[in-house]
């Protein structure tokens, strides 16, 4: 297979293996093998942040895990982001772990190149700074509503009862869908995002192709302003959009807007909830909230994505193979200590070293997520209206978060209390 060249769109074999089995292809070498599921990392429902700093910590830049068909693991910052930017060697094709190509497609996130671009383009007007700003009213009138709902409460299930009901009313206004279908979809979005086998992501893929394939058919032709009439009306290069693009696109914003911020959003509320000293930092001094999103995004990065080697290349020593998956998680850029020294502690007043990026919680290069203005906006809003609501917040007596990993780390449960007198 040496110098072979595979192209990033062509479908690779897929690995239909029983739980537990392993793979281990012969231009592995075994001192590189550990045996880790990236799916089920030691210690990851205590603190998921905190098992993936100690797989960094302990094994090589480069590692091979045998389980969910076999992938490396880079656990460098700096290689990550190297990674992360050199889309014409480490492809998006196969960006899930485990990879089945009877997966539907995830447009623009399993595509490169000018395809890629053309992708992106029908979503960025969107996303970007005017239209993120024309937002904030309606965001912030959902936060405060939802806050002075549950102040009275004196706790909740923050997860539940706030985390993922901001992000996805903002996403189904913006794409003109009604409110009330937002539960089946948020169970459709986890499912997505931390399946248990690679048959329940496809089914829950599936599942949001089929809720979206009647406003998209509505939609085609019209005059809508909203996101998912843009997405199907949209230039591709002087064409639209197919209907299959169109409903892979929606798809992939759906998945996105809907899991990515509440699960930053359920991180920061644990660490707040946690830290009281934060807490009075951030009541007191409201010019501080830019770089304390950034840097609580920093310490709590959620995305695990993949690449896929569309040539054969040596990295830091070792041969990797075309074909050869590689997970990036995210997460460990931000937490790695060669970047942020003392990473796993918060500082709002962190000096930045030159132009040295903080984190990559949102990738970087041309598939850096298009949502990223979106998500600081929702994160700073939450917190302004949070704490000016309920500053004083903490875990409920006895009661410990919860995590989960897969393509997106995320907090399951997350029991907050304050007095609700004050």
């Amino acid at each position: 297979m040496g110098g072979e060249q595979v192209s990033a769109t062509e479908d690779m074999p897929a690995y239909r293996l029983a739980q537990g089995e392993r793979h281990v292809p012969s231009h592995v070498p075994p001192s590189l093998v550990r045996e880790i599921d990236c799916l089920a990392i030691p210690g990851f429902e205590e603190d998921v942040h905190a098992a993936w700093r100690a797989i960094q910590e302990e094994n090589p830049p480069l590692f091979w895990s045998p389980f969910q068909g076999g992938h490396w693991v880079a656990t460098s910052g700096t290689d990550i982001m190297a990674m992360q930017r050199n889309v014409g060697l480490f492809s998006h094709a196969k960006y899930v772990v485990p990879f089945d190509p009877a997966t539907p497609p995830s447009p623009p996130a399993n595509t490169d190149g000018p395809l890629h671009t053309r992708y992106r383009g029908l979503i960025v007007p969107y996303m970007g700074p005017r239209a993120v700003a024309a937002m904030e009213t309606d965001i912030r009138a959902i936060a405060r509503s939802t806050i002075a709902a549950l102040k009275p409460r004196g706790g909740c299930e923050f997860v539940r009862d706030f985390a993922r009901v901001l992000p996805i009313i903002v996403f189904l206004q913006m794409a003109g869908m009604p409110l009330e279908d937002r539960d089946h979809l948020l169970d459709l979005a986890h499912k997505a995002a931390r399946p248990v086998s690679a048959a329940e992501r496809i089914e829950a893929l599936t599942g949001m192709q089929a809720y979206l394939a009647a406003p998209i058919a509505q939609r085609r032709g019209g005059d809508g302003v909203d996101l998912i009439s843009a997405i199907v009306n949209g230039d591709m290069g002087g064409r639209p959009a197919s209907e299959a693009e169109a409903l892979a696109i929606c798809t992939t914003v759906m998945l996105g807007g809907l899991d990515t911020v509440a699960s930053l959003m359920g991180f920061i509320a644990w660490h707040l909830a946690e830290h009281p000293e934060d807490r009075r930092i951030l009541v007191g001094h409201a010019e501080k909230l830019p770089d304390a999103v950034e840097e609580l995004i920093r310490r709590h990065g959620v995305a695990n994505t993949a690449r896929m080697l569309t040539r054969d290349h040596e990295q830091d020593g070792v041969l990797l193979m075309a074909g050869d998956q590689i997970l990036l998680p995210n997460a460990l850029v931000g937490l790695d200590e060669a970047i942020t020294p003392g990473a796993m502690r918060v500082d709002f007043d962190r000096p930045v070293a030159g132009r040295m990026p903080r984190h990559a919680a949102f990738g970087n290069g041309p598939h850096a997520c298009p949502g990223a203005g979106l998500a600081r906006r929702e994160l700073r809003i939450f917190l302004e209206e949070w704490l000016a609501a309920i500053p004083d917040f903490r875990l409920a007596q006895g009661a410990r978060p919860l995590c989960a990993t897969g393509t997106i780390n995320a907090v399951q449960r997350l029991d907050l209390i304050w007095d609700a007198s004050r």
